[in-house]
């Protein structure tokens, strides 16, 4: 059976070093993508992004480098029910 990130994990070291080593080829595979749709959205400096479903946290991560100091970006990821 497949390791899978059960609720209990959630906190884990373990999942943040899943995140971290799937993080270099999820920017390969969606990076120029993200980039083009908060281009196209024109997130920029001061700007406030609600991310709706954030997944692995990674569009909102660029999002907030794209707002700076100055913005805000509020994830919010869709759990399943336990």
């Amino acid at each position: 059976m497949a390791d899978t990130l059960t609720p209990e994990k959630w906190g884990r070291k373990e999942s943040a070093d899943r995140w971290s080593a799937g993080q270099a080829a999820r920017q390969q595979i969606y990076g120029a993508a993200t980039e083009m749709m908060l281009e196209l959205a024109s997130i920029q400096p001061g700007s406030r992004v609600l991310d709706v479903a954030a997944g692995t946290g990674d569009q909102t991560l660029m999002a907030a480098r794209r707002v700076g100091p100055t913005g805000n970006v509020w994830p919010q990821t869709i759990l399943p029910a336990c």
